[in-house]
Protein backbone atom coordinates (compact mmCIF):
# COMPACT_ATOMS: atom_id res chain seq x y z
CA UNK A 1 0.00 0.00 0.00
CA UNK A 2 2.85 2.31 0.31
CA UNK A 3 4.01 2.09 -3.48
CA UNK A 4 0.48 3.18 -4.01
CA UNK A 5 0.35 6.16 -2.33
CA UNK A 6 3.65 7.46 -3.71
CA UNK A 7 2.22 6.71 -6.67
CA UNK A 8 -0.29 8.85 -6.17
CA UNK A 9 1.61 11.52 -5.10
CA UNK A 10 4.23 11.21 -7.82
CA UNK A 11 0.35 11.22 -10.40
CA UNK A 12 -0.78 14.23 -8.48
CA UNK A 13 2.51 16.37 -8.35
CA UNK A 14 2.57 19.56 -10.24
CA UNK A 15 6.17 18.23 -11.89
CA UNK A 16 4.42 14.97 -13.00
CA UNK A 17 1.48 17.80 -14.49
CA UNK A 18 3.93 19.68 -16.38
CA UNK A 19 5.74 16.87 -17.96
CA UNK A 20 2.54 15.33 -19.47
CA UNK A 21 2.01 18.96 -20.00
CA UNK A 22 5.53 19.95 -21.89
CA UNK A 23 5.06 16.03 -23.62
CA UNK A 24 1.30 17.39 -25.45
CA UNK A 25 3.58 20.36 -26.51
CA UNK A 26 6.22 18.45 -28.08
CA UNK A 27 3.73 16.16 -29.48
CA UNK A 28 1.85 19.18 -31.15
CA UNK A 29 4.68 21.28 -32.12
CA UNK A 30 5.64 18.44 -34.43
CA UNK A 31 5.36 19.50 -38.46
CA UNK A 32 2.21 18.22 -39.71
CA UNK A 33 2.78 15.51 -42.05
CA UNK A 34 1.42 11.75 -42.62
CA UNK A 35 4.22 10.06 -40.98
CA UNK A 36 4.50 12.17 -38.35
CA UNK A 37 0.25 12.94 -37.26
CA UNK A 38 -0.63 11.47 -33.77
CA UNK A 39 -3.61 9.37 -35.30
CA UNK A 40 -1.09 7.49 -37.41
CA UNK A 41 2.18 6.79 -34.33
CA UNK A 42 -0.78 5.76 -32.09
CA UNK A 43 -1.90 2.38 -34.16
CA UNK A 44 1.77 1.79 -34.50
CA UNK A 45 2.93 2.31 -31.15
CA UNK A 46 -0.02 0.20 -29.74
CA UNK A 47 0.49 -2.69 -32.50
CA UNK A 48 3.88 -2.98 -31.75
CA UNK A 49 2.98 -3.11 -27.75
CA UNK A 50 0.37 -5.34 -28.38
CA UNK A 51 2.67 -7.73 -30.94
CA UNK A 52 5.37 -7.89 -27.86
CA UNK A 53 2.35 -8.96 -25.51
CA UNK A 54 1.81 -11.37 -27.92
CA UNK A 55 5.20 -13.06 -28.58
CA UNK A 56 5.88 -13.24 -24.73
CA UNK A 57 2.20 -14.59 -23.67
CA UNK A 58 3.22 -17.69 -26.15
CA UNK A 59 6.57 -17.92 -24.29
CA UNK A 60 5.10 -17.36 -20.70
CA UNK A 61 2.54 -19.97 -21.68
CA UNK A 62 5.45 -22.68 -20.47
CA UNK A 63 5.28 -21.43 -17.09
CA UNK A 64 8.62 -20.51 -16.08
CA UNK A 65 8.51 -17.36 -13.69
CA UNK A 66 11.13 -14.76 -15.29
CA UNK A 67 9.03 -15.52 -18.92
CA UNK A 68 5.50 -14.45 -16.75
CA UNK A 69 7.62 -11.37 -15.88
CA UNK A 70 8.46 -9.95 -18.95
CA UNK A 71 5.16 -10.48 -20.04
CA UNK A 72 4.18 -8.62 -17.02
CA UNK A 73 5.86 -5.91 -17.84
CA UNK A 74 5.00 -6.12 -21.25
CA UNK A 75 1.33 -5.44 -20.13
CA UNK A 76 2.22 -2.53 -18.13
CA UNK A 77 3.81 -1.14 -21.12
CA UNK A 78 0.72 -1.94 -23.11
CA UNK A 79 -1.35 -0.57 -20.33
CA UNK A 80 0.58 2.92 -20.53
CA UNK A 81 -0.08 3.16 -24.19
CA UNK A 82 -3.50 2.41 -23.81
CA UNK A 83 -3.98 5.39 -21.50
CA UNK A 84 -2.03 7.62 -23.04
CA UNK A 85 -3.64 7.16 -26.31
CA UNK A 86 -7.17 6.59 -24.64
CA UNK A 87 -8.77 9.87 -26.16
CA UNK A 88 -7.96 9.09 -29.72
CA UNK A 89 -10.25 5.69 -29.02
CA UNK A 90 -13.04 6.64 -27.48
CA UNK A 91 -15.53 3.67 -26.67
CA UNK A 92 -16.88 0.72 -24.52
CA UNK A 93 -14.35 -1.79 -26.77
CA UNK A 94 -11.04 0.07 -25.64
CA UNK A 95 -12.02 0.48 -21.79
CA UNK A 96 -12.84 -3.19 -22.38
CA UNK A 97 -9.31 -3.83 -23.70
CA UNK A 98 -7.75 -2.17 -20.74
CA UNK A 99 -9.85 -3.36 -18.26
CA UNK A 100 -8.39 -6.94 -19.70
CA UNK A 101 -4.80 -6.04 -19.81
CA UNK A 102 -4.77 -4.12 -16.16
CA UNK A 103 -6.24 -7.62 -14.67
CA UNK A 104 -3.99 -9.61 -16.60
CA UNK A 105 -1.09 -7.90 -15.49
CA UNK A 106 -2.43 -8.08 -11.56
CA UNK A 107 -2.73 -11.64 -11.80
CA UNK A 108 1.20 -11.62 -13.37
CA UNK A 109 2.17 -9.79 -10.14
CA UNK A 110 0.82 -11.97 -7.84
CA UNK A 111 2.22 -14.46 -10.02
CA UNK A 112 5.79 -13.16 -9.84
CA UNK A 113 5.16 -12.22 -5.70
CA UNK A 114 5.14 -15.74 -5.46
CA UNK A 115 8.03 -16.49 -7.24
CA UNK A 116 10.31 -13.87 -5.14
CA UNK A 117 8.54 -14.88 -2.47
CA UNK A 118 9.86 -18.88 -3.36
CA UNK A 119 13.30 -17.55 -4.26
CA UNK A 120 13.46 -15.58 -0.51
CA UNK A 121 12.20 -18.42 1.47
CA UNK A 122 14.78 -20.79 -0.58
CA UNK A 123 17.68 -17.91 0.19
CA UNK A 124 16.75 -17.70 4.20
CA UNK A 125 15.56 -21.11 5.11
CA UNK A 126 18.03 -23.50 2.93
CA UNK A 127 17.15 -27.29 2.87
CA UNK A 128 14.59 -28.64 4.44
CA UNK A 129 13.87 -25.57 6.60
CA UNK A 130 12.47 -23.89 3.65
CA UNK A 131 10.51 -26.70 2.24
CA UNK A 132 7.13 -26.81 3.26
CA UNK A 133 6.28 -22.35 2.56
CA UNK A 134 8.38 -22.97 -1.08
CA UNK A 135 6.11 -26.27 -1.29
CA UNK A 136 2.99 -23.91 -0.56
CA UNK A 137 3.71 -21.15 -2.98
CA UNK A 138 4.39 -23.87 -5.70
CA UNK A 139 0.76 -24.86 -5.16
CA UNK A 140 -0.52 -21.33 -4.75
CA UNK A 141 1.33 -20.48 -7.85
CA UNK A 142 -0.25 -23.70 -9.79
CA UNK A 143 -3.67 -22.58 -8.62
CA UNK A 144 -3.30 -19.09 -10.28
CA UNK A 145 -1.75 -20.91 -13.84
CA UNK A 146 -5.68 -22.33 -14.89
CA UNK A 147 -7.13 -18.55 -14.35
CA UNK A 148 -3.84 -17.08 -16.20
CA UNK A 149 -4.64 -19.23 -19.06
CA UNK A 150 -8.30 -18.20 -19.26
CA UNK A 151 -7.59 -14.18 -18.94
CA UNK A 152 -5.20 -14.92 -21.76
CA UNK A 153 -7.38 -16.43 -23.81
CA UNK A 154 -9.80 -14.17 -23.50
CA UNK A 155 -7.85 -11.51 -24.32
CA UNK A 156 -6.23 -12.73 -27.13
CA UNK A 157 -10.25 -13.03 -28.54
CA UNK A 158 -10.55 -9.42 -28.40
CA UNK A 159 -9.85 -6.93 -31.66
CA UNK A 160 -7.39 -4.59 -31.22
CA UNK A 161 -10.08 -1.65 -30.43
CA UNK A 162 -7.55 1.28 -32.29
CA UNK A 163 -7.97 -1.08 -35.56
CA UNK A 164 -11.94 -1.47 -34.97
CA UNK A 165 -12.79 2.34 -35.18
Amino acid sequence: MINREAARVALKSVDYSRLLLEFAAAVLALPEGKARRLEAFAPRCLDKRAAQVGQLAAEAAGGDAPARHRLRVAYKRLRYALEFFAPLFPGDSLRNYHQSASGLQELLGRLNDLAVAGELTAEALPGSQGEALCCWLAGQTERLLPELEALLGDFHLQAAPWRTQ
